[in-house]
């Protein structure tokens, strides 16, 4: 199994933004150069090396974003990052067996690197494209793997490392100049993949329908709401492990057959530390909305970054997340009318 250098996808769900300090810094260069750390023969310890180096170069950019005064400065950092991550995640695949290694005391200053480089971008309105060109390096690397596939089991480990990549694209803006390469990268490696899958007689994106089945059994045999609950918190855990897989037609029309069976068992419901989450988000957005200048939307925006903190693990149902997805709207569209942004989700 390859080491790990990039936990972008394991930052996806991690991000807690933090205040922006200006810094002057010598321009920030790719991790591995002068003062590197040492490899060593422990993986743990190759993992922690690794990932301090990460964050020091993560930090180094951040303090270069901070200290722009302008909209090119800005996108001129940006600009000399993107090669960085391009490389660094071209060079090794993202595994969940390697991001479980990771502990929060790596992750969370990761986390924080990368928000404080989000977060001085956009005083600039300036939006990042480094992250999700980062993130193109992996697919096309995992191509390269897919294709020197010899069995179904290395197709397997392929697919679901594709579902993990595909989560992660989905967290990051590409330019639109870079698309042509995600499909180049995607067509390729399902085209190594489906002829071994054909050969086993295995159909792409069987693995989400036969436990997305599972769940619609439990859900049609629930009697009381404790029940139900229980089911939608694994379906949540079911939407992370299989939401973006890539399947066959013939499975994806089994699947919307299956999901809909499922909805018809499972009443609406929200779990009580999402409530919570959402009575917060619009609280906010009541006052954002009635902010009359930039300085009171800047409040309130400081507190949607405590919130997101404070609830960064917690853990929503589709009806709580498209609440949350309505609330959100309306607080990003008034925070928008003074100047900050809160961007898609």
């Amino acid at each position: 199994m390859k080491a790990v250098r990039s936990l972008l996808l394991v930052l996806g769900t991690s991000l807690v933004a933090h205040a922006c300090a200006s810094t002057s810094t010598a321009p920030a260069t790719a991790p591995g150069g002068a003062g590197a750390a040492t490899p060593v023969d422990d993986v743990a310890a190759i993992v922690a090396a690794d990932m301090e180096d990460q964050i020091a170069y993560m930090t180094r950019f951040g303090d270069e974003a901070c200290a722009c005064t302008d909209r090119a400065c800005a996108e001129e950092v940006d600009a000399r990052l993107t090669p960085v991550l391009i490389a660094e995640n071209k060079e090794d695949l993202y595994s969940k067996a390697d991001a479980d290694r990771y502990q929060p005391a790596f992750t969370d200053r990761l986390a924080e690197a990368y928000v404080r480089y989000i977060r001085c971008l956009g005083t600039h309105q300036v939006v990042t494209y480094s992250i999700g060109a980062g993130l193109i390096g992996q697919v096309e690397a995992l191509a390269e793997d897919a294709c020197a596939c010899a069995d179904a089991a290395c197709a397997r480990d392929i697919e679901r490392a594709a579902v993990r990549w595909a989560q992660g694209i989905k967290k990051w803006p590409v330019h639109e100049r870079e698309l042509p390469r995600v499909t180049s990268a995607s067509e390729r490696l399902w085209g190594c993949v489906d002829p071994i899958y054909e050969a086993a007689g295995i159909e792409r994106g069987q693995d989400a329908l036969i436990a997305a089945k599972e769940l619609r059994a439990r859900a049609c045999a629930c009697a009381d709401d404790a029940c139900y609950t229980e089911v939608g918190a694994a379906f949540d855990q079911w939407k992370l492990d299989h939401g973006e897989a890539s399947m066959t037609p013939r499975v994806g029309r089994e699947l919307k057959e299956t999901l809909t069976e499922y909805f018809a068992c499972s009443p609406t419901y929200i779990p009580a530390e999402a409530q919570r989450a959402l009575d917060e988000l619009a609280a906010l957005r009541d006052r954002g909305c009635a902010c009359s200048d930039e300085a009171c939307a800047q409040h309130v925006y400081d507190g949607f970054v405590d919130l997101a903190a404070r609830h960064k693990d917690t853990k929503g149902s589709d009806a709580s997340i498209a609440q949350f997805r309505l609330v959100y709207g309306e607080l990003a569209a008034c925070l928008a009318e003074h100047g900050w942004e809160l961007g898609e989700i």
